[in-house]
């Protein structure tokens, strides 16, 4: 398998990165354009939207807050993570991909944030936050919630009861779909032609689909049903 520092396939196929490193996951994966490869279907309805705002929270190095402002030219995009090494690295994509005019970086997004956040028409949520997804969506906010669509990384995998409390927050103004991780093909990647099948599982892998005893993660793609 050849080193490059561009996604080869997926939805955000064409995205650049500034050099060979990811924050808190695989780099293999989102370069090969396997990475969450349960969520194309989501991503292809979504990208297909005109969201005026884009919020991603646990951007870590920009994979969605960057690919999403390629994807949807109408957006702006604030991106959140707590590590300032990854919003560093979410800056550096911004300017390798031209979209830094549309893209701004924040430190922390908490459940007040969201409560006071001023969303112009349907926006677009997306959180991978290590099971603080608890602390962000709640009753108290999920009025200013009402019109925004959300794809959010549910963290039961951590012992979390997250779908047990979470889920019912969106239950009366969102449809709620779950997805489950899942073991990848690797005949789908000509790129691993050659490799051993253990070499090709490894570079697969998500360390969340099952290899090596690791247990299945979930996704909820939340849709607003107050946007028609």
């Amino acid at each position: 398998m050849g080193y490059h520092t561009t996604v080869a396939r997926g939805p955000f196929k064409g995205m650049k990165y500034p050099r060979l490193k990811s924050s808190y996951s695989e780099m293999a994966p989102k370069l090969l354009g396997s990475y969450e490869a349960e969520l194309f279907g989501p991503l292809e309805e979504i990208t297909r939207k005109e969201y005026k705002q884009v919020i991603d929270i646990g951007c870590a190095e920009g994979y969605y807050a960057i690919g999403l402002a390629l994807k949807i030219p109408t957006s702006t995009v604030y991106a959140y993570d707590i590590n300032p090494n990854a919003l560093k690295m979410c800056k550096e994509m911004a300017i390798v991909n031209n979209v830094l005019n549309r893209v701004h970086l924040g430190e922390r997004c908490t459940n007040e944030t969201l409560k006071n956040f001023k969303f112009e028409n349907t926006s677009l949520i997306v959180c991978d936050c290590e099971g603080y997804e608890l602390e962000l969506f709640t009753n108290e906010n999920i009025k200013n919630l009402n019109r925004c669509d959300f794809l959010i990384e549910l963290h039961d995998i951590l012992g979390l009861p997250v779908k047990e409390r979470l889920l019912p927050v969106f239950r009366d103004t969102h449809n709620i779909q779950l997805i489950s991780s899942e073991v990848r093909d690797p005949n789908l990647y000509p790129e691993l032609e050659g490799m051993e099948e253990i070499e090709k599982k490894i570079v697969l892998s998500e360390c969340r689909d099952g290899l090596f005893g690791s247990r299945h993660m979930e996704w909820a793609y939340i849709t607003s049903k107050n946007i028609a």
